[in-house]
């Protein structure tokens, strides 16, 4: 079960408290985190800004209110589950004055592995649970709303996911290898140059890659090296923003900009001014290794 937690806190005027906790040695190789957002000290509703990383999340939202900012529907007031697929855009959600939500976030590829369908077929959408987890989403539900700690919520998540442990796959090693080896965050590394080193055709590495991650190999190698960057920028910037483009392997701080504006919706800067913002609860990721 898991023991150790490491927590993102708002300012308490926000009210809101994000929370994450390592799995099971087990379920190390699927999960990289359980993941809670319960009421702080406050009362005041706030929003997170939830960043592209890689990972897929099983979200039971349990007292319903979550929603995209600008989305043409409204919330519903009932607990729902659903899995968000892997993205490579940024959404903003408002939650609500008094949120209880829990996640398990797959590391990338690792979510496959319990599925019934490719990743792929849900990437950047939210499909119901039951849709690819047959019969998890109501116990878990169910485990999750009589949790009366965050902590608690984790271990029930983690319990449930054990128990179906048994009917796993093992994670797909043509696609973790390659994730792994994007992850060195080499900047002359190629696709092409991977897909050769692997033995295969550039065009079975995109597929597998894709399959059980839903990124192309190319958006995953994008993704990793923002996150490392997002890391980076949370732990404390001690130089300017043009030697880190620089250590990234970005051509220059403009390249930098853009390429982080695109995956965070807000300029490098803008991010370091909004972490200050008690209306914002910043997501910091966990090391998927």
């Amino acid at each position: 079960m898991p023991t150790n937690s490491h927590f993102t806190t708002s300012n308490a005027s926000a009210g809101t408290l994000y929370s994450q906790f390592p799995p099971s040695p087990a379920l190390a190789p699927y999960v990289a985190c359980y993941w809670t957002v319960t009421p702080g000290h406050g009362a005041a509703a706030s929003q997170i800004r939830v960043l592209p990383d890689g990972c897929m999340d099983a979200v039971f939202d349990l007292t319903g209110g979550l929603v995209p900012l600008g989305a043409a529907h409204e919330a519903g007031t009932a607990p729902t589950a659903f899995v968000t697929g892997a993205t490579i855009e940024p959404t903003v959600i408002k939650l609500p004055a008094s949120p209880h939500v829990a996640g398990i976030r797959f590391k990338p590829g690792g979510a496959s592995a319990f599925m019934n369908i490719p990743a792929n077929d849900i990437s950047e959408t939210g499909i119901p649970l039951d849709a690819i987890m047959p019969g998890f989403a109501h116990s878990a539900t169910d485990a999750a709303g009589e949790a009366r700690s965050p902590a608690r919520m984790a271990c029930a998540l983690d319990r449930l996911l054990l128990e179906r442990l048994h009917r796993a796959r093992r994670p797909d090693a043509l696609s973790a290898h390659a994730v792994s080896a994007l992850g060195t965050l080499n900047p002359s590394l190629r696709i092409d140059t991977l897909a050769q080193v692997m033995g295969v055709t550039h065009k079975r590495l995109e597929r597998n890659v894709k399959r059980h991650t839903g990124l192309t190999p190319k958006q995953m190698s994008r993704t990793l090296r923002f996150i490392h960057a997002v890391r980076l920028l949370n732990t404390g910037l001690s130089g300017p923003l043009a030697d880190l483009a620089q250590r990234l392997g970005f051509t220059d701080q403009a390249h930098f900009n853009r390429e982080f504006k695109a995956m965070a919706g807000i300029s490098p800067t803008s991010w370091l001014r909004e972490r200050r913002n008690v209306d914002f609860l910043q997501y910091t990721p966990l090391s998927l290794a």
